[in-house]
Formats: C-alpha cells, structure tokens, sequence
C-alpha cells in the first residue's frame, strides 16, 4: 500500500488541505457508505471554509493595522514641518519666549503650543496678564495652522510660577467657547475675563 492509499494519510489532507483530501477522500469511497461519505465531505468542507474564513480575516486585520501605523507615520512626517513652522511664529512674535514645544494632538493636523517667559518682579496678577497677552499676540497673529490650546508658563523670581492656558474652539473636534484660565502653582485654575 502506497502512503497516500492510507487511511490517516486522507484524514491528514481533509483536515489540514482539504481539496487534496477530498481527492483521497475519493480514493477511499468504497470504504464508506454514501451517507457516511457524503457527511464526512460535508463536516470537513465546513472546516475548511471555517478556517479560510478565519484566515482572510486576520489578513484584513493585519492590512488595516499595517494600513493605519503606515499613515501615523506618514502624518508625523508630513507634522514636522508644520511643528517648525509653528515654532518659528512663536520665536518671531514673542522674541522672551523660552523652552518652545509644539507638540501633535490627536488628529495629525492640530497642535498645542507650549512657552514660558522668565519675567522676575512681577505679582501674580502682573504675570497672568503677561501670559495672556503674550497668548493674544499669537492667537491675533497669521498663523495658518489649528492650534487647540496654547499654555505660557511665567516664571517669576521668587521660583514661583502662573500657567495660563487658552483652550481654543474647533468645529468637529472641541464643543464650547474659546476660553483662558490661569493658575499659580499649587491652586486649582480659574476662567480668566
């Protein structure tokens, strides 16, 4: 007897790849009954498109992840330039401006804008101002680009510190009005006027 006339050898195929084990399957005909072959081709078909089916769809999962790290990459890449070109605004228009970070929010095209100013001698009130008015000069500014928060840290002489934010509005991804809030280190922020 030949290994493909084997009985294991045809169960091996049928379960494994199941058009070479239909063809063994065929060879062995005369040792089942109609019925009982017509069942056995039956279950093991069910096996065969089940695990086909499972197969294509990891292949579509694996497609869509490699398809989604692909264009993460590709807006990183393409965020750069913009990153620096947002940078370079913030140089130009607020020469004090030191420790500037632009970083990428969630969508590949809107930024936070991070900067701190070192101006000693002023009071709290004085230094939240300061920070407001220095986010006003951006914010009035020509930038093309979506900016959904800006934060300026005053850094003051006494080592303490005020951060004054301003959450920006844009359609589709933020709800609410445009709104500035300040806080000196330790104390809970509070909406600006």
């Amino acid at each position: 007897m030949k290994w493909y006339q084997k009985t294991w050898v045809m169960w091996f195929f049928l379960i494994g790849c199941w058009p070479i084990g239909v063809a063994l399957l065929l060879m062995h005909r005369q040792q089942y009954t109609q019925k009982k072959f017509f069942t056995i081709l039956a279950l093991t078909g069910l096996w065969f498109l089940c695990v086909l089916g499972h197969s294509r769809q990891a292949d579509v999962q694996k497609k869509q992840y490699e398809q989604a790290i692909a264009e993460s990459q590709m807006a990183t890449k393409n965020a750069q330039p913009q990153k620096e070109r947002i940078e370079s605004y913030v140089k130009q228009h607020l020469p004090l401006a030191e420790n500037i970070m632009v970083t990428l929010w969630q969508s590949p095209d809107i930024y936070t804008v991070y900067f701190q100013l070192k101006k000693p001698n002023l009071t709290p009130e004085e230094a939240k101002l300061l920070g407001k008015t220095a986010i006003e000069t951006l914010i009035n500014g020509k930038l093309d680009a979506k900016i959904l928060q800006y934060k300026s840290v005053v850094l003051m002489s006494n080592g303490s510190s005020v951060l004054v934010s301003y959450n920006n509005s844009i359609p589709g991804v933020t709800e609410g009005e445009p709104s500035f809030m300040a806080s000196t280190a330790g104390q809970v922020p509070q909406k600006m006027e």
